[in-house]
């Protein structure tokens, strides 16, 4: 894996290890190079709006989609 993931408590870099509780929140996760990393999660992953709207989720359905060319897995803000 490369590059590395920034989020609201610290940053994974290549090699990293994480593990995270069912429910845990992020308000912010982003990464400043292109990065390559496995996430094995049960459950989907939700995204808001710095208004605390739900913004996105991503799932099992959205994974599918993008796989087959009918969705764009395009998580990040522009900035």
């Amino acid at each position: 894996m490369s590059g590395e993931l920034i989020y609201d408590v610290g940053t994974a870099a290549q090699g990293t290890y994480g593990f995270e509780p069912i429910f845990a929140e992020h308000r912010d996760a982003h990464c400043v190079v292109e990065t390559e990393m496995l996430f094995l999660g049960e459950g989907a992953v939700t995204y808001f709006t710095p208004e605390g709207e739900v913004d996105y989720v991503f799932n099992a359905m959205t994974l599918k989609a993008a796989q087959a060319g009918d969705g764009q897995l395009d998580i990040g803000s522009e900035g």
